[in-house]
C-alpha cells in the first residue's frame, strides 16, 4: 500500500514536472550553479 501511494505521488510529480519542465530545469540549473559557486568560495 505504501509503495502504491509513493508511485502515485511520483506519477503526479512527473506529470507536474513535464508540464513545468522548462521552468523546473532552469531552476535546478540555478540551484546547481549556486552550490558550485558556494563550493568555490569555500575553497578560496
Amino acid at each position: 500500500m505504501c509503495t502504491l501511494r509513493f508511485d502515485y505521488i511520483n506519477k503526479q510529480m512527473r506529470d507536474f514536472l513535464e508540464k513545468n519542465s522548462a521552468k523546473y530545469n532552469t531552476q535546478v540549473m540555478d540551484i546547481e550553479q549556486n552550490i558550485f559557486l558556494l563550493q568555490l568560495k569555500k575553497k578560496i
